[in-house]
């Protein structure tokens, strides 16, 4: 039997609604890296005779592009913004090129018909047409600046954009995630290479292995630190949940916009973790930087 229309047994089901109450910042700065090469540079000469350099130096190339991950969103409207830019500046009017072309070959134009032009005439004719050369540059710079969109411009048409809003949004959290992962593993790692061992599983009770490294002081400081352990259930939450709220998570002070369970990392969240886990694995650089257990060997 023909079928003349779609059916029940065929029609496919109406797509679901993507609305959300994202966490998309409508300031393309939000969006810059924050990645900070003078921390870096500290901390690699901090732990430049130990045991935990390389590890170091894996925690700052994953951080590093994390940065540059999430910065992508600003690179688009600078690159953008200096393209339309580079158009403006290679096209010139056609009124500009009269006039410097006349200020090029009206004199000479003038004697090669037979016009006496003396030393006087010729000095005024040429200061006339240098200052209305001049003008019309001018005015053509101020309506290239008009012209060109602004950056702000750029990122508002872009930000109603179904594909660019919610790849800022899944970017977002990636990079906070990243974040993240990178510093717990860094605090795994120290913890390994302490013990000598070629591996090591992080347990569930991991704050024990750590204080039996350094002391509760520093455990506080790096791994129980309240924010810390919202940062590591959030982890948890947009690895192991796809990003909704976790009982570990929900009754802490969390800070997060949330869509129904669902956690939205905003673009200063993603910075403020930084901010916070730089400073925490440089304390443990330096705690570790001042016991011999990190020290490398010494040739005799």
């Amino acid at each position: 039997m023909e079928r003349n229309g779609p059916t029940e047994e065929f029609d496919e089901p109406a797509p679901p609604s993507f609305n959300r109450t994202t966490a998309v910042n409508s300031d393309r700065t939000a969006y810059m890296g924050f990645f900070d090469p003078e921390w870096a540079r500290s901390i690699l000469h901090v732990v430049r005779r130990t045991k935990i350099y390389e590890t170091v130096v894996d925690l700052i190339r994953n951080w590093q592009a994390a940065s540059e991950a999430r910065s992508w969103p600003w690179l688009i409207t600078e690159a953008w913004h200096h393209d339309l830019r580079e158009e403006l500046e290679r096209v010139t009017p056609l009124d500009v090129l009269k006039i410097r072309m006349l200020k090029e070959k009206f004199v000479r134009e003038l004697e090669l018909h037979g016009q006496r032009v003396n030393a006087t005439l010729r000095k005024r004719i040429e200061k006339t047409l240098v200052a209305i050369d001049a003008d019309s540059t001018a005015a053509l710079a101020l309506a290239r600046q008009r012209t060109v969109v602004s950056h702000r411009d750029i990122w508002d048409d872009l930000i109603p954009l179904r594909s660019f809003h919610d790849m800022l949004w899944s970017s977002e959290r990636n990079c906070y995630g990243a974040i993240y992962f990178s510093y717990e593993w860094f605090l795994k790692e120290i913890v390994r290479i302490h013990r000598g061992a070629d591996k090591y599983q992080m347990p569930p009770d991991f704050q024990k292995d750590f204080r039996a490294v350094f002391d509760q002081k520093l455990t506080d400081e790096c791994w129980l630190d309240l924010r810390v352990r919202i940062a590591r259930h959030t982890r948890t939450a947009l690895v192991h949940n796809l990003g909704r709220m976790i009982p570990d998570l929900r009754p802490l002070h969390h800070g997060f916009l949330l869509d129904g369970d669902e956690i939205q990392v905003g673009a200063h969240q993603t910075t403020e973790l930084f901010q916070l886990l730089k400073k925490k694995a440089m304390a443990i650089a330096t705690a570790a930087a001042a016991m011999p257990g990190f020290a490398l060997a010494t040739t005799p």
